[in-house]
């Protein structure tokens, strides 16, 4: 279905389908137990919000950086329950943000961190980039602080939300026991203060997350698009797009002709990607036609802002070679195991180019939470046997 939603300073453009009540879909897939949640409307995130505030510097867990006139890049700090980046963009009486983090107090925190150092102007729109815990677990403190806002994602993230966030949650939490026990055995081996100090961290977030998460409400989107969303506003314009499968089934960007900044999520970020629920022969093209857009600035879903089109070039080469590479062993009837002995960090022409790997290990140095250097090989391990588990995904 067609809709259109106006206001007194935009309008949006919506070749979208378009859902009257958040839980319309939700509570029909997930049922009885989790709709017993919403007897806590609003509670949880109301809470984690007033901490937030009155928590004042020190609850800061972002850094706002300027990216051109009103746009701004929310740079999560490093934490043991990752949080992902924001951007955000002041409009001409209200804001848009993309992305909400781990967990509502975190959505909170940046919340209190926008009244402060961006603007008093309310939120009036959430994009979801995609379906993952790090990018939309904080949606309901949006909806505790500014109750007309809407949530917007593609309908692929919309479903993917419904189906599998409460069942990736509920596993999640049922395995942190196990992931406090590990983190307890690692203080125990530390051999120095910073070390200890660490895991002393680590330790702290995942009791914390624990609690938080126990009473989570899902927050599902409100509007939805199939391809793509345009709102005018007397500010700037604000395309949002989904241009095809990526890093999961129902990636949105955002792009603002006017002040050339694209925001996209994981599609394209600091970090070495994440591909468990990626599709590898398809997402360097899904780059490639993001990478037409006339932008100066990438706001990404983890890591630094990008002031040029190298990472961006980065990530669609590294997918790309990693791809052809385990589809050839794969063809050649090698198994995973076998393919990790050949396909090393240092034998991928793409990670040595342009200082790909430098930069990678920069950026999680500086926000990715670690109690010494970057476990590189082990993340391209990692992403051999992603990729050879979803090559052929339909």
């Amino acid at each position: 279905m067609h809709g259109a939603h106006r206001d007194r300073s935009h309008s949006l453009d919506l070749p979208a389908r378009h859902y009257g009540s958040r839980r319309d879909f939700f509570g029909a897939l997930i049922g009885a137990g989790w709709g017993a949640m919403s007897l806590l409307e609003g509670s949880i995130a109301r809470a984690a919000l007033a901490r937030a505030q009155s928590a004042g510097s020190a609850a800061n867990l972002f850094d706002i950086e300027h990216v051109a006139d009103g746009v701004y890049a929310a740079l999560a700090r490093p934490a043991a329950m990752i949080n992902s980046n924001a951007a955000i963009f002041v409009n001409s009486e209200d804001v848009l943000v993309m992305d909400t983090h781990s967990k509502p107090s975190a959505a909170a925190a940046l919340i209190a961190q926008i009244r402060k150092e961006v603007t008093p102007k309310p939120v009036r729109y959430v994009v979801n980039s995609h379906f993952h815990w790090d990018h939309m677990q904080g949606n309901a403190a949006y909806r505790a602080t500014f109750p007309k806002v809407d949530f917007v994602s593609s309908v692929a993230t919309r479903t993917l939300m419904a189906l599998e966030a409460p069942s990736r949650l509920k596993k999640s939490l049922a395995d942190l026991p196990g992931e406090v026990e590990k983190t307890r055995a690692a203080l125990g081996r530390a051999a120095s203060e910073r070390e200890k100090a660490f895991y002393r961290r680590m330790l702290d977030e995942q009791e914390a997350y624990r609690k938080e998460m126990a009473l989570f409400r899902l927050e599902l989107p409100t509007l939805t698009l199939d391809h793509g969303m345009v709102l005018h506003d007397q500010a700037h314009t604000l395309e949002l797009a989904f241009w095809g499968r990526a890093h999961t089934a129902g990636d949105v960007v955002i792009f603002c002709p006017e002040k050339k900044v694209v925001a996209t999520g994981d599609m394209i970020h600091g970090f070495l990607p994440y591909i468990t629920d990626g599709y590898p022969r398809e997402w360097p093209k899904t780059i490639d036609v993001v990478a037409k857009y006339a932008f100066d600035a990438i706001v990404p879903g983890h890591g630094p802002v990008h002031r040029d089109r190298v990472r961006i070039r980065h990530m669609r080469d590294y997918i790309e070679e990693l791809a052809a590479k385990v589809a050839d062993g794969k063809k050649a009837g090698r198994s995973v195991a076998e393919l990790q002995k050949t396909i090393t960090r240092t034998s991928l022409r793409s990670l040595q180019t342009d200082n790909y790997e430098t930069l990678v290990r920069d950026a999680l140095r500086k926000f990715y939470l670690l109690p010494g250097e970057p476990p590189l090989e082990d993340m391209v391990m990692g992403n051999i046997k992603d990729v050879f588990d979803t090559l052929d995904k339909k």
